[in-house]
């Protein structure tokens, strides 16, 4: 009884029984138990994968944050050793500076260059929300107004938006992680 339920159920109806009991259509019922693990099987098979991807995709996230975490914390322990951020740009002759990115970063730097008297020459960023609106906001489209230097913030893509900006830019590029690690 328990099998011509499965079959059934599997098998969608397609298994019958003859006046004795018995099954009329086996094969079908192989069928449809092949069937069911075959789409149970293709089903582990695309969710394994997409697990994969997610793990991926997390980890690319936690290495990009511990990056953050590593550079806001060893540039609260240079404010806290009396160490600021615009005595980097003094040390190395860069007048007029502008900032890459306007995340969490960006806006830190723009901050404290602001309150230590340094203007900022413009702001790039593709989702500029929540910037002060005195600040030049620039665009990657055209070429740049000249600054002695442009701070990338986002460290995590560092090394493509150098690319893009050398193409369009004479400054020099350097990341946020630099200046923040090599004072």
């Amino acid at each position: 009884m328990t099998v011509g339920v499965l079959c059934a159920i599997i098998g969608k109806g397609v298994v019958q029984k003859d006046w004795r009991g018995t099954m009329k259509k086996p094969v079908a019922f192989c069928f449809g138990c092949i069937a069911a693990a075959a789409a149970f099987a293709g089903g582990y098979i695309i969710c394994k994968k997409n697990k994969e991807s997610e793990y991926k995709e997390l980890g690319v996230r936690l290495a990009k944050f511990e990056d953050y975490f590593a550079v806001s914390n060893k540039w609260l322990k240079n404010r806290n050793m009396g160490i600021n951020i615009l005595d980097y740009f003094v040390q190395h002759n860069y007048e007029s500076i502008a900032i890459y990115g306007m995340g969490e970063l960006g806006k830190r730097l723009y901050e404290e260059l602001k309150n230590q008297g340094k203007k900022v020459a413009f702001v790039l960023d593709k989702c500029a929300k929540g910037v002060d609106p005195t600040l030049n906001v620039c665009k990657m489209d055209k070429e740049l107004p000249d600054v002695d230097v442009i701070v990338v913030t986002p460290t995590f893509d560092y090394a493509a938006i150098e690319k893009q900006l050398a193409g369009i830019s004479n400054a020099k590029i350097l990341s946020i992680k630099d200046v923040v690690m090599g004072q």
